[in-house]
């Protein structure tokens, strides 16, 4: 969603020109197997109909997902080439049009980036990647901060409880209202605390039991960001659920 809830921003495996035109008829009308970035903007009560973004965006033959905008319209994705590489890539909106898309200086396609989520001024950035961390390949959360017309050092988000290398796998970052709050999916576990009474015991079973429980272990989880925004990355932040 746009910073002005004015238009929405998706990702879809749709065709990339509309079945019911009849100069549309054609290769271009037939389901690709890649996802591009498509727009609907806010008419009142109901949105207009979808609209796919240009290929200054949509870089021919990759993968496009997790669009995340800026309140200068600048718009940070994620694209997957044909070899499985993903880095972050940005286009900014300027005179009107969505200029050509740009890798990030910090995603060079040795590591696995996804998931972008830009503060509402462009000041920092926050996406999970794969490959930062040594002997480490599950998915954590990192967040680099503007540096003039670049940026800086990407640094880690660990937070207290997720010290050691490996023991999570975080992502899906998304920042509250107060743009100080980051939501984020997590498979960390909730520490049990024994001993446990009849009835924990009996909601911890009928948890157990739950069809979802064993196939999929990731929760909603948040976490002050001031600590890393203040530089002072040291001072872990306290994750807890949101359930």
């Amino acid at each position: 969603m746009s910073p002005d809830g004015s238009y929405l921003v998706f990702e879809s495996k749709r065709p990339k020109l509309s079945l019911d035109s009849p100069q549309k008829q054609g290769a271009e009308s037939v389901p690709g197997v890649v996802s591009n970035l498509w727009q609907v903007d806010r008419m009142g009560a109901s949105w207009s109909k979808p609209a796919r973004l240009p290929d200054t965006v949509n870089l021919v033959g990759q993968s496009l997902w997790k669009p995340s905008i800026a309140a200068d319209g600048t718009i940070y994705f994620v694209a997957i080439d044909t070899k499985g590489g993903k880095r972050l890539y940005s286009s900014r909106y300027l005179n009107s049009a969505c200029q050509q898309a740009l890798s990030l200086s910090v995603s060079d396609g040795t590591t696995l980036d996804a998931d972008p989520e830009i503060a509402l001024d462009g000041s920092f950035l926050v996406f999970c990647s794969a490959g930062r961390l040594p002997g480490d390949k599950k998915d954590h959360l990192f967040i680099v901060h503007r540096s003039g017309d670049g940026w800086g050092p990407v640094v880690p988000i660990r937070y207290a409880g997720d010290d050691a290398n490996g023991y999570s796998r975080d992502d899906e970052p998304h920042l509250g209202t107060d743009h100080r709050t980051l939501y984020l999916s997590s498979d960390r576990s909730v520490p049990t605390h024994l001993p446990r009474s009849r009835e924990q015991a009996q909601r911890d079973f009928e948890r157990m039991e739950d069809w979802g429980y064993f196939t999929d272990y990731t929760n909603v989880w948040s976490i002050p960001l001031m600590p890393w925004l203040n530089g002072n990355s040291n001072d872990h932040g306290k994750a807890s659920s949101a359930e």
